[in-house]
């Protein structure tokens, strides 16, 4: 389910694992359409790093 989130809503699954910077930072990059892709990338790579899954 988390990683759903981390493709469709990257800068919510920062929110989720309370780290509201990089959630801003996400969300600035999500706004654009080329910038979502690396939000979703950087969100799938903290999930799985961390284990979060």
């Amino acid at each position: 389910m988390k990683s759903m989130i981390a493709i469709i809503f990257p800068w919510s699954l920062f929110m989720t694992i309370h780290k509201p910077v990089e959630a801003t930072i996400c969300l600035m990059l999500q706004i654009s359409i080329l910038g979502w892709i690396p939000a979703a990338g950087w969100a799938v790579y903290i999930l799985y790093r961390d284990k979060i899954a």
